[in-house]
């Protein structure tokens, strides 16, 4: 038989219907007409498909797919060809088809090649999906032929816009995450990850269940190295818009990590404030105030109120001071203003603002024959502190030291 002219692609869509869902994703169906010597050829034939990147030479980017035995009626035939994803990347293809007539059971007759190859061209509403790429595995790429991922998107900018278009107060966009079912109270919820251009992980947001009925959102950032977290001054113009002003690098004030046990220098799991100024350090059991890597004085509610622990509260000192036996303050809180040795085992003690009421605490030296203490609160703002042996009927000089409270 005398070679077979290519006359016509009638049409080349996608199956749905016709074909099982997994090969449905890739395979179409490829109807055409063949004549010989200008007639409707009718009998059987075998074919061969192929795609190249060009019209001629080129190269060819496929696997050649054979369909035998197919019914040619009229010079008419149809046939399902599969070339897989790869070969579709969002460049122009053309399809090479090989003949055989009649259909040859031993496979040993030559095929005759069909010219010209075909260009394949979109359909009018595929049109509307180019550079959406999907693979044999289902990943989809938009801007990629190679996603690695359920979803991949790339550009020079890529951006993920979610906008509502309802006219309502309760209308807004929103990204979901659904949690997958587990037997952990501390299920994972869901997670952005954040990588850098060589793929390497640097940050996450996450979200976790915390228990029966709540949940916890964690910020992760990768091993080593300095990480920062940043919050962004605000000004609210609408009910659901924020506009984005100066940024605040809480890196400055806000440190977490392994840092092991708080030391006057160093260490702590949480630093609050600057490391190399005025900070505090907590690590697992201890609360340190420090001052350019040392020690510094740590005040609970300084200028008043009430350090309660549960039902119980502990009340501010108003002032302490701790007394030579000769009369002479050797330590003592700014607000004591004076002291005069008045008599053997007598001490005023100016402190304005004491209240008359106040508790006062007052200890002394110990020596082997014991000593009493005691106090009175007069006019003036004095604190009269008095000490003596417990053997003695009168008074006498000794070291004391004192904590006033004021109701």
């Amino acid at each position: 038989m005398r070679p077979l002219s290519h006359a016509l692609t009638a049409a080349l869509f996608m199956l749905t219907a016709l074909v099982p869902p997994a090969a449905a994703q890739t395979e179409f169906t490829y109807q055409g007409a063949l004549k010989n010597a200008g007639q409707p050829y009718a009998g059987s034939a075998d074919l061969a498909f192929a795609l190249w990147d060009a019209q001629s030479a080129g190269a060819q980017i496929s696997t050649t797919v054979r369909v035998d035995d197919v019914a040619v009626q009229g010079g008419l035939f149809t046939c399902q060809i599969d070339f897989g994803v790869t070969p579709f990347a969002d460049a122009p293809r053309w399809l090479e088809i090989h003949v055989r007539t009649p259909h040859d059971p031993t496979d040993t007759a030559p095929f005759d090649t069909l010219a010209p190859r075909q260009v394949l061209s979109r359909s009018p509403y595929s049109i509307q999906t180019r550079g959406i790429y999907v693979d044999d595995a289902g990943r989809i790429g938009i801007g990629t032929t190679a996603p690695q991922h359920e979803l991949d998107i790339e550009g020079l900018r890529p951006v993920l816009n979610i906008t509502a278009t309802e006219n309502h107060v309760t209308a807004r966009p929103t990204l979901s995450f659904t949690g997958a079912p587990g037997p952990s109270i501390f299920q994972a919820l869901g997670a952005i990850d954040f990588h850098d251009d060589t793929g390497a992980f640097r940050a996450s947001i996450m979200a976790n269940k915390s228990g029966p009925d709540a949940a916890q959102f964690n910020f992760i950032t990768s091993d080593g190295g300095q990480s920062r977290l940043q919050i962004y001054e605000t000004l609210v113009r609408a009910y659901d818009r924020l506009e984005l002003s100066r940024s605040i690098d809480l890196s400055r004030f806000v440190s977490l990590s392994d840092g092991g046990d708080a030391q006057p220098s160093t260490g702590g799991i949480l630093v609050l404030g600057d490391e190399d100024g005025l900070n505090l350090a907590l690590d697992d059991n201890e609360l340190m105030a420090r001052n350019n890597h040392a020690t510094s004085t740590l005040y609970l509610n300084r200028d008043g109120g009430d350090v309660r622990f549960g039902s119980h509260f502990i009340p501010p000192i108003f002032a302490y001071g701790r007394v030579n036996i000769n009369g002479t303050l050797m330590s003592a809180s700014s607000n004591v203003a004076a002291i005069d040795h008045s008599g053997d085992g007598y001490y005023d003690i100016t402190i304005p603002g004491i209240s008359p009421s106040a508790t006062v605490i007052v200890t002394s030296g110990y020596t082997q024959s014991g000593r009493w203490t005691s106090f009175l609160i007069t006019s003036g703002n004095i604190l009269r502190l008095i000490t003596g042996r417990t053997d003695e009927l009168f008074p006498s000089d000794w070291p004391l030291s004192f904590v006033v409270i004021n109701p």
